[in-house]
């Protein structure tokens, strides 16, 4: 079975080189990006990106919030999981959908989230969801556009 690709965007390299160390363990593959462009063009080129796990906070073009949004209107079954140091967040700005890790986290609080997203899931066939593979069927022409 191939395995879930996990797309980590955070500015801060330690922290990133951590969240994607954790990734993998997991038995997730996991990809990586500095800010909000890179994230995209690596959205547009890896089809197979099922997850992006994103920093609300960051610097560049765009902050987290934004950058979900995009993925949200260009890649709507791509699961997102947002993070931040803050108490608050913006609530009103995060899709309904997305889930949400205050920072720190650990190592099982990523595990936990991405667990319940596919293995938990009475609706996955095989770790892809039904919703992410009909969409595929339907879609190639929006799964394929690129950036």
């Amino acid at each position: 079975m191939k395995k879930v690709a996990v797309l980590i965007v955070e500015d801060e390299a330690l922290i990133r080189m951590e969240t994607v160390q954790s990734v993998k363990d997991a038995g997730f593959t996991a990809l990586e990006a500095r800010d909000a462009d890179e994230a995209i063009r690596i959205l547009g080129i890896r089809l197979d990106i099922l997850v992006v796990f994103v920093d609300i906070r960051m610097s560049g073009s765009m902050d987290g919030l934004a950058l979900v949004h995009a993925i949200r209107d260009r890649w709507p079954p791509v699961h997102l999981i947002l993070t931040s140091g803050l108490c608050v967040t913006d609530e009103g700005r995060m899709p309904e959908d997305a889930r949400f890790i205050r920072k720190p986290y650990s190592t099982e609080q990523v595990t936990d989230a991405l667990c319940d997203l596919f293995s938990y899931d009475p609706d996955c066939i095989g770790g892809v969801s039904r919703l992410y593979q009909s969409w595929r069927r339907i879609s190639p022409q929006v799964a394929s556009t690129t950036v």
